[in-house]
């Protein structure tokens, strides 16, 4: 594939902040990351500034001040799994110094240009990492092409960023020193996706369920309803909490599963994605911290009901059975 052919491809741009969601305009990749990179540069500037004294800080300015772009698809509005328009045989790849310890980031973008795959890779909008942009061939799965490409980075020796969400925005950036090339491989491998929510947590479901229904207004559906959707959100829309803050506060809304081995199992599924996830029995020790001081008295389980709606709308289980298996709800 041309280098050209990839540049000129369409792409969504969002606003910041709470205008995140709904597209603003449509145009291309090359706009993008030429005349709308030169635009934001004092912004990128700032940002870059702020990042090595403040993270967190860092973080929120992002959010708040800078555009975005969605690399791997066009959406119908509002950018939503159920309003895209029309995939881009893109994948964006970010390597970041979180998961790469002395990450050399000039040293990166020569290596990871030498991929056949590659099309171009440059700094990220704080400067600390990269990303990269791969064409793929659009008739294998999203996820499962991005799992074949973790296994690829892995094996020259980079671990790559949780990037299988077809909605993930790409934030603006700015690089003097972009790496391109004229002609680049179009990506054809996967890695397999076993697309059923497994026999373990259908048992888990049902077996020794002790909740008292009328105190916590939840049925085995119910349940089952939330094991279903913090499965597509974690395995398929990229749902982590790498923030230790947000992570408790999943520990903390999952303690109100009165069935503690379901709450285990699905916060061990939200950690496992997480950039600071180091074992399960770490996740173990703080559920079980969770459940001993949880601050919520009621339940509070539609949180991720209303975050699959996110992604798939009110549909999300017409989804749901296309994802995962036909006979899942019966």
């Amino acid at each position: 594939m041309k280098i050209e052919e990839i540049l000129n491809k369409q792409v969504d741009i969002f606003g910041c902040g709470k205008y995140s969601g709904k597209v603003w305009y449509t145009t291309t990749l090359k706009y993008f990351l030429s005349k709308l990179s030169m635009k934001n540069k004092q912004k990128i500037d700032k940002l870059r500034i702020l990042n090595k004294t403040d993270e967190r800080m860092a973080k929120e300015y992002k959010k708040q001040e800078l555009i975005a772009c969605t690399i791997s698809a066009t959406f119908d509005e509002y950018r939503l799994l159920h309003k895209v328009k029309e995939m881009n045989g893109l994948i964006a790849i970010d390597i970041d110094k979180d998961k790469n310890v002395g990450l050399d980031v000039n040293k990166a973008k020569e290596e990871v240009i030498n991929l056949p795959f590659v099309a171009l890779t440059m700094l990220s909008c704080r400067g600390e990492g990269i990303w990269c942009l791969v064409p793929y061939n659009k008739e294998n799965d999203f996820r499962e092409t991005f799992l074949a490409l973790k296994e690829d980075f892995y094996n020259i020796g980079y671990t790559i960023d949780n990037c299988k969400d077809e909605t993930r925005l790409r934030f603006i950036s700015y690089d003097d020193n972009i790496l391109l090339k004229k002609n680049i491989e179009v990506y054809d491998k996967t890695v397999h996706i076993d697309k059923s929510i497994t026999n373990d947590i259908d048992r888990t479901i049902t077996k020794d369920v002790d909740y008292n229904e009328k105190e916590w207004e939840l049925t085995k559906n119910d349940l089952k309803d939330i094991a279903i959707a913090i499965y597509l959100l974690t395995t398929y829309c990229g749902y982590s909490s790498d923030d230790y803050e947000e992570w408790l506060l999943d520990g903390f809304r999952l303690a109100t599963i009165p069935n503690r081995a379901l709450g285990l199992k699905l916060f061990t599924m939200i950690s496992q994605n997480s950039l600071n996830f180091k074992s399960n029995a770490d996740v173990e020790m703080k559920f079980r911290e969770c459940c001993n001081t949880s601050r919520y008295k009621t339940n509070i389980l539609g949180y991720y009901i209303n975050k699959i709606k996110e992604k798939y709308g009110v549909k999300w289980r017409d989804k749901a059975k296309e994802l995962i298996r036909e006979n899942i709800f019966e």
